[in-house]
Parts: C-alpha cells; structure tokens; sequence
C-alpha cells in the first residue's frame, strides 16, 4: 500500500510538471508571437497604415493620442501589450487544441474572428470613422491577429520537437504562465454570468490537460465550435458596421 501511494504521488508530480511545461510553452510562443503579430503589427502596425490611408495626420485619436506621431514610449507600451495579451491567449488556445491535435491550421479560423473582434473591432470607437476606409481596418487587423495565431501555432510545434526548452526554464516559465492566466481568466470572469462561466471552463479546461480525463477532448470540441460560430458572427456584425 505504502508503494503503490508513492506510485500515485510521483505520478502526478509528473503531471504537473508535463502540465507547467506545456503552460509555459505556449505562453512562450504567445509572448514572442504578441510582441510581433499584435503589438508591432496590429496594435502600431495598422495604425500606421490607417492614418496613411485616411490622410488624417495630426488628429488627435478616442484616447487623445495624435495619429501619426511617433513615440518611443508609446510603442513599447504597444509592443508590451502585445505581449503580455499574446502570452495570455495563446495558453487559451493552448488548452483548447485538443480538440484538432491534427489540424493544428484550425486555430486561425476557430480563434481569428473572436480574438480580432474583442481585441481591436469596437463599432463604437470613433477613430474607425476618422481613420479609414473602414475595410481597410477590417481586413488590416484581422490579417495581425492571423499571423500571430500562425506564429503562436509555428512556435509551440517548434517547441514541442525542435527547440526544446530546458526543464528549470520550462517550470519556471509555466509557474509565470499560470499566474498569468489565473490572473486573466479571474479577471475576465467578474460577477457576470458570462465571465462566470468562462472561467469555470479554461479551469476545466486546464484540469483536463493534467489529468486527461474522457470527457476532455470533447468539451474541447465544444468549446472550439463556440468560439468559432460566435466568433464570426460578431466578426461580421462589427465588420458591417464598420467597412
């Protein structure tokens, strides 16, 4: 008795480690994915563009910046931004990729949609009125948010074959991984039902990983053709209005 309780400890010390490993590569792909797919090409990238194409230069923007002015601070700021946001999702997408192990290209159209509408399609802001043509801004930040899913999807294969990351560095990265996500998943989760419940699923989802029950593929699944047919409804809705 007193072996096998040794057996069942060890092993899942070992699915916890496999588990933090995983995190953190993804969250690894994610951060170098973000600094180069939304940060500097849909966050400083498309605004750059748009204020091109608008011939808009010098007007102040919703959040009282002036487009086409170019800052130090300001790109850093975006660039971080990317980053950190870019680590966080690509643990999301990480956690739901069980769902198509072998169609791993189904991650740009299961996420590109959802992630381009609540990242940077807001029919409300005023700039998309200012600073277009509003294709333009449709098809420009859809494109960033689909290379950084392609990046996300190249970098986490690379690591899972080619460039493996060393345990300490590994462990390390996916302790910094989960905070991370804990703190977005608690923080987009809120007092709504809506937050609720995402919440109550990446946990799941993430149990799921270490433990590999039956039931984790297929809520995967489920939770894949959720935020694909959501996500390209409100896709288009907010490109309607905008373009």
């Amino acid at each position: 008795m007193i072996a096998d309780s040794k057996d069942v400890a060890l092993s899942s010390a070992e699915k916890s480690i496999q588990l933090l490993r995983k995190l953190g590569s993804f969250a690894l792909a994610g951060f170098v994915a973000g600094i180069i797919g939304l940060g500097l090409m849909t966050f400083r990238g498309m605004m750059r563009v748009l204020t091109i194409t608008s011939g808009q230069a010098g007007r102040l923007t919703e959040n009282d910046n002036v487009a086409g002015e170019f800052t130090v601070d300001g790109t850093l700021f975006l660039v971080g931004a990317g980053a950190f946001i870019g680590a966080f999702l690509a643990v999301l997408v990480g956690i739901i990729r069980p769902a198509y192990p072998n169609r791993r290209w189904l991650t740009i159209l299961v996420f590109a949609p959802l992630l381009t509408r609540l990242l940077v399609l807001s029919p409300g802001n005023e700039d998309f009125a200012k600073f277009g043509p509003g294709w333009v801004a449709v098809a420009g930040f859809t494109l960033g948010v689909v290379i950084y899913l392609a990046l996300v999807e190249f970098l986490t294969r690379r690591f899972e074959t080619r460039w493996r990351i060393p345990q300490a560095l590994g462990l390390l990265l996916g302790t910094g991984a989960t905070a991370l996500f804990a703190l977005g998943v608690f923080s987009a989760g809120g007092e709504s039902l809506v937050g609720i419940a995402f919440a109550v699923v990446a946990i799941a989802l993430v149990a799921g990983l270490w433990g590999q029950p039956s039931w984790h593929v297929p809520l995967a699944r489920v939770v894949a053709v959720a935020v694909a047919g959501f996500g390209l409804f409100f896709w288009v809705q907010a490109a309607i209005e905008i373009a």
